[in-house]
Parts: structure tokens; C-alpha cells; sequence
């Protein structure tokens, strides 16, 4: 399954969205292979050491989505944590280890009507610091903040960029 979505060239979003200009959200059973394959190498070469902090977050994770710049989408398959989406960042990326949702379910039921802000964590963190006003936070551990900070609206964005799904 895959989508993507693509602002037009002369189109921003206001602060603190101003920076993205697309989002995906992908993943392939066919994919998985491959996936599992990238991670173990960065865990045996980069990550291999367990106990500590920044390469336990690689260890016992299962990966369904490479964001596109070495980090990845992952299912953490640990006994205490098992289930959760993680951020895996290969480059101390300010959402490493962060969990996304508490499943896949989740994730999808977050992210899709945000219009799936793109996996790179610059692209997700801003919608941490977001308000709920109705709406479930993209990860559990959003703050509530004043509704006078809704969520954006689409309003002149809509029809203007480019779209492409496939499943």
C-alpha cells in the first residue's frame, strides 16, 4: 500500500508545519524482506551493542517502512513493549526511540487524517506539540495545549497539489 501527497512549489503551511511539503505512508509484505535485511545491517554494524541506550532502540524491532533517509518504521517486537510503532533513527534524529502509537492500528487511525505528514521525524514532531480539540494526537504522549492552536486547515491547499495512492 502506498500513498503520497506533494504541496505545490509556492505553497506553505503555517508555523509549525512551514517546513513540509509532502507525505507517504507506505509498506509491502513483498517490502519485508528486504526491510529486515537493512535493519539487521545497521544493528550488526552500527547498533550492535545492546545495553547501550541509542542501539537498544534498534534491537527487536521489526520494520515495515523505510522513511527514506536511513531511519525507519518499526514494529517493536520486545515482550514489555511489544506492538508499539518506533521511530529508528540512524543519525540521532530528535524522534529516535520515540513511540509513534501504541500499534499499527493506531498509527493508521493518527495519521491518516492528518494526511499522513511524512515518516522523517521532522515532519511528524511538530504534530506532537499540536492540540487534541477533538482530535487524537498523532503520538500518545501529546500535551494539550489552548484550542486557540487548532489544527491547520487545508483550505487553500486543497486540489492544488499532486496525489498518487497504490495499493
Amino acid at each position: 500500500m502506498e500513498f503520497a501527497w506533494f504541496a505545490p512549489t509556492e505553497h506553505t503551511f503555517p508555523s509549525p508545519f512551514h517546513e513540509i511539503f509532502s507525505g507517504n505512508l507506505s509498506w509491502s509484505l513483498n517490502g519485508l524482506p528486504d526491510l529486515i535485511t537493512a535493519v539487521r545491517g545497521w544493528v550488526d554494524d552500527v547498533f550492535p551493542d545492546p545495553t547501550d541506550p541509542y542501539d537498544r532502540v534498534w534491537h527487536h524491532k521489526l520494520p515495515f517502512m523505510e522513511v527514506g533517509n536511513g531511519d525507519y518504521l518499526a514494529l517493536d517486537v520486545d515482550e514489555d513493549t511489544h506492538g508499539r510503532v518506533v521511530y529508528l533513527s540512524h543519525d540521532d534524529g530528535e524522534g529516535h526511540g520515540r513511540t509513534m502509537a501504541a500499534s499499527f492500528e493506531e498509527l493508521l487511525i493518527r495519521w491518516i487524517p492528518r494526511a499522513c505528514p511524512g515518516a522523517e521525524d521532522w515532519q511528524w514532531l511538530p504534530f506532537l506539540r499540536r492540540i487534541r480539540c477533538g482530535h487524537r494526537p498523532l503520538v500518545r504522549d501529546s500535551p494539550r495545549v489552548d484550542c486557540a492552536h487548532a489544527p491547520i486547515n487545508l483550505g487553500p491547499f486543497r486540489n492544488r497539489g499532486t496525489m498518487n495512492a497504490r495499493i
